[in-house]
């Protein structure tokens, strides 16, 4: 087996403490069937570079890997994706509003109607 080391570089000794804390435990919670991750720090964009947006009725959302390995991504009661933890989360369909910043274009998804509405932000 191949011995995998990471330093971590930090600009104060309580940032260093934050992390190793971090790294220590890299989840927040774990059930029986499932362990729920940290937040992302980034915006998750898709392969085509949208940038996925939380539906306005959610304030936060939550990836949880499943046992199995699925990572799903939940926001106000609902699953908003969900995919091989492998495969990387830019690779998932978000059932999510998203913004195309290179086409200055905003897609809303609507689930219940199974329907696109995409606007320019001209």
């Amino acid at each position: 087996m191949q011995d995998r080391r990471v330093a971590l570089v930090v600009g104060s000794a309580k940032a260093a403490t934050w992390a190793a804390t971090v790294v220590q435990a890299p989840f927040r919670d774990t059930t029986n069937t499932e362990t729920l991750l940290y937040k992302l720090t980034a915006p998750v964009r898709t392969d085509d570079g949208s940038v996925v947006l939380l539906p306005k009725d959610a304030n936060t959302a939550e990836w949880w890997l499943t046992h199995d390995g699925t990572l799903r991504l939940d926001a106000a009661g609902r699953t908003l994706a969900t995919g091989p933890a492998e495969a990387g989360v830019s690779s998932f369909e978000y059932e999510s509003p998203q913004f195309t910043p290179a086409r200055r274009r905003y897609t809303n998804w609507h689930a219940w109607r199974d329907v696109h509405e995409q606007r320019s932000t001209y």
